[in-house]
């Protein structure tokens, strides 16, 4: 990986109008846990308020992200919409990004 502090960001914003039942969320889950044993997905998990959730990635490029929120059967059944944002993650191993 070129940049060990870089990761991808996927919000998944709920559309509107849509549902998400047991069958969906669990291929949801099974798809995260396919991205886990590839090394790709970090952390995830839904927001409190019920209004989506967050995909952390470990990939080194927007396109790859892109391409692994577009397999998540929550944006392929139409039930949220990705947003990919780039983060440097910030941590004692990486001292603080050479600012600690």
């Amino acid at each position: 990986m070129g940049d060990p502090s870089l990761r991808f960001v996927v919000l998944l914003h709920p559309v509107p109008g849509t549902e998400r039942d047991e069958p969906l969320i669990r291929r949801h889950v099974q798809f995260l846990k396919s991205i886990t044993a590839s090394g790709e997905l970090e952390l995830a998990g839904p927001f409190v308020d019920g209004e989506g959730g967050m995909l952390i990635l470990k990939v080194e490029y927007p396109e790859q992200a892109e391409e692994i929120a577009q397999r998540d059967p929550f944006v392929t059944e139409g039930t949220a919409r990705p947003e990919i944002r780039a983060w440097r993650l910030s941590n004692e191993d990486n001292n603080h990004l050479g600012m600690g």
